[in-house]
């Protein structure tokens, strides 16, 4: 009985990779998982495509609303010289 306690018994288990039912369905759940793994490769570089596309159009964005701050800045002082505050209040 001490060599029962020191090694439990160990579960059945039902190993069903072996039979040839089931072999066809493993197969046929592997080429399942690819087809899905497959689809979803595509869409991810899609998606990275587009977020890709998306970051440039941000930066041309940035780029031209900094330009036309920059522009707006210079149209103030242009105006501001030409004509001085004073001139306006009068």
């Amino acid at each position: 009985m001490e060599t029962t306690a020191q090694n439990p018994p160990q579960p059945y288990i039902n190993d069903l990779s072996e039979s040839p039912a089931n072999a066809n369905v493993t197969i046929s759940d592997h080429h399942d998982l690819l087809s899905q793994l497959q689809s979803l490769q595509h869409s991810f570089d899609t998606i990275q495509s587009k977020s890709s596309l998306m970051e440039e159009n941000l930066l041309l964005l940035q780029q031209e609303r900094d330009d036309a701050l920059d522009n707006n800045s210079q149209l103030k002082l242009a105006t501001e010289r030409r004509f001085p505050r004073e001139r306006l209040s009068s």
